[in-house]
Formats: structure tokens, sequence, C-alpha cells
């Protein structure tokens, strides 16, 4: 496991906060006072997404919905596709990767009358992220190349290097090693060309993680301490917690496991605070594995129960059965078989055991054994599951 950037939500974030310093509630009051409906749907934006930045969901939600209203009330299509997307980011950060898609293919349908084609790139990018963490790589693939297509042909160049680099990191996830490394090296020269540091700390860091998969583990920890040193100088949070999250896996490859513990722990601090539940339970997921080589079975036990719980959660909130299929495809599904066998093996607690496979069998088991037409043995009526023929299912 190692923890990828993506920096297409990234940098459209950081480019709108630029934008938003200047906005504050007095100049949203100022707009309704005056009659200035542009300028209120603008400030409602503008705020959202410093609600956003500072960890208050709730009240980006309510001004980027109040946004949208506007814009539509006004007939400003390009406003619209803004607020769809900036609601998509919001959602995806907050786990909800349904209602995130369905905004975004929102925005892609209203930006084809708007002709703003850099926006369509930024969207097919985001729109590829949110695939990719419900499990479907291959449209997530169709996705970037599309965007890749249209940003060489409009000779985008930022748009470019942020496309390369999440191809990268997609290719990461299927395995393909070489493609990614070559991705990433091409976002990585484009990001330096254009003097861009929040995408540099991106490409840096996905280097990183591949160089440690290719076990080039001194390679790996240099590509990630020019990435944490952009991170902190940008007082960016979610490229530090990449980057020390990674930097524990490092660390732990290398045999220092009271230093992993330590970046660790340093990672999920910071994944807690910026709300972000994917970081958080693959965190917690690696920090198991380092807990179980120290020989912790206790603690590498509750950080596995941990991640399930933080799955669970944003797997309840998918709206189609086809997305809740494919996100336990994603490599969560493996969480919950680690657990069990840990239980089992290691700590004899079969009990529990098989509580979770029980608990399991709605989620990942069921479903990724039903797309690969198999189903688990029910045992005699009204009987659980027995032990034996989980341990055949999971060898």
């Amino acid at each position: 496991m190692s923890y990828t950037c993506s920096i297409d939500d990234l940098f459209y974030l950081c480019t709108i906060c630029l934008l938003c310093q200047c906005v504050t509630p007095k100049s949203l009051t100022l707009c309704k006072e005056i009659g200035d409906v542009w300028g209120e749907a603008d400030s409602l934006s503008g705020l959202g997404i410093v609600y956003q930045t500072i960890g208050d969901f709730s009240q980006a939600d309510r001004n980027f919905q109040d946004a949208l209203e506007l814009y539509r009330s006004l007939g400003d299509l390009t406003g619209q596709v803004k607020n769809l997307v900036n609601l998509a980011l919001l959602y995806r950060d907050m786990g909800n990767l349904s209602r995130a898609r369905v905004n975004l293919e929102q925005a892609l349908n209203l930006n084809k009358s708007t002709g703003r084609v850099n926006d369509t790139v930024s969207a097919l990018n985001i729109l590829a992220l949110i695939h990719q963490s419900l499990g479907n790589p291959q449209t997530a693939l169709d996705c970037l190349n599309n965007a890749l297509e249209i940003a060489q042909n409009f000779g985008y160049h930022h748009a470019k290097a942020h496309t390369w680099g999440n191809l990268g990191q997609l290719y990461q996830r299927l395995g393909r090693l070489g493609e990614a490394q070559y991705s990433h090296g091409q976002a990585l020269v484009l990001h330096q060309q254009g003097k861009d540091k929040l995408g540099e700390m991106a490409s840096f860091l996905n280097l990183g993680c591949i160089s440690r998969l290719m076990d080039s583990l001194q390679e790996a920890n240099n590509y990630h301490q020019n990435s944490l040193n952009i991170a902190c100088l940008m007082e960016n949070k979610e490229g530090k917690a990449y980057n020390l999250a990674n930097l524990a896996l490092v660390f732990r490859d290398m045999g220092d496991l009271s230093t992993a513990l330590e970046y660790h722990e340093k990672a999920l601090f910071l994944a807690r605070e910026i709300q972000h539940p994917e970081a958080v339970w693959e965190i917690h997921a690696g920090r198991s594995d380092t807990y179980r080589r120290q020989g912790n079975v206790s603690n590498a036990l509750a950080d596995l129960k941990k991640a399930i719980t933080i799955i669970e959660g944003v797997r309840r909130r998918l709206f189609q059965e086809t997305e809740r299929l494919s996100f336990f495809g994603e490599g969560k599904g493996h969480i919950y078989a680690r657990l069990i066998m840990m239980l089992h093996e290691e700590l004899q607690e079969n009990t529990d055991a098989l509580d979770y496979v029980e608990r399991s069998r709605s989620r990942a088991f069921l479903d990724v054994l039903e797309t690969r037409g198999l189903i688990l043995p029910e045992g005699g009526e009204g009987e659980p599951l027995r032990f034996q023929e989980l341990v055949g299912l999971l060898e």
C-alpha cells in the first residue's frame, strides 16, 4: 500500500483560494443590501471555498448550494459549472463519492454549452479520481486519456501536467509501474517548466511511491523529503500528510519500525485534521502492518478495525449498487481478510472472527465474490458460516 497524491483537486482549490482571500461575510451582506445577485452568488461561492479550506464542510456545503441556486436563477452556466465542481470536490473530501460523481457529470454536461475547454479537462481529471476510488479503473483511464488529448490539442500546459500526474497515479494502482514512472516523470518536467510548486510537490511524492514499490528505498526517501519540504513551505497539510504516510512505509521497509510508527502517527493526525476519510483508513491499515511486524498484534488489530469502520461509513453513502460493488473491489476487501485471519491464526478469537465474517457477508466478501459468480456457503438452515469454510474461501 502507498498513498498517491492527485494534484488536480489541490490545484483547483489553491488557485481559487487566491481569488477568495478578499471575500468576507461583509461583502456578502453588502451585495444583498444593494441587490447585486451576481455579487451575492460569487461571495457565497468564495466563502464556501474558504469554509472548506478550514474544515467547516457543513457551512461550505450550504454556501455552495445557495450559490448554485442563484446562478441557476440568473441562467449563468459558467457559475453553475464552477459550483458543481466545488461541490464535487467537497463531497469527495467527505467520502460521499456518489454525490461527487453526480455533480461532476452535471458539470460536464453543462460545460458543453459554455465551451470552456479548460474546465472540461479539470472536471474529467476529478471525475477520473472518483471512479478510481469507486474501483472503476477503466472508466478512470478513459476520462484521463480524454482529458490529456484535449489538453494537448489546445496547448493547456498546466492541465497537461496535471493529467500526466493523475495517469501515473492510476497506472500505479493498476500495477503498471513502468508507465506510472514515465507519466510522473512527464508531469514533473512540465511542472518545473511552469514553475508550479504544488505540481512539483505532487510529482516528487508520486515518484517516491513508485521508487519504494521498485525497492529503491533511498531514492524513495529522497523524493519524499523533497516533496515534504515543498509542502511545508506552502503550508499544505494534505501534501504533508501524504508524504509523512509514505515515509512511514519507506522506513518500515528499511526495517526501522520505531521511526515508521512516528511518521504514521504524524500522518494520521494531519489526515484527521483535514477530514480525508480515505487517507485515514489507508494510514490505519498501513500502520497495522507495521505493528504486526513489531509483534504488537493488539495494536495491529485495533488499526484494522478502525480502517473497516471508516470504509463502511463511506460505503453507506454510495447511491448505486454497482458503486457499492466496485468500491470494495478497489483494494478494500482484503482488509476484512487480514483482520479475520489475524483473529483466527494469531489470537484464536474465532467468535470475533466469525462476527466479522457475518458483518462482511453483505459487504466486502458478498459484493466482490458475487461479481465473480461465487456464492458464500451458508451451512445448515439458520447456521452461521463454519470457520473451515471461511478459511477455504480466504485461501
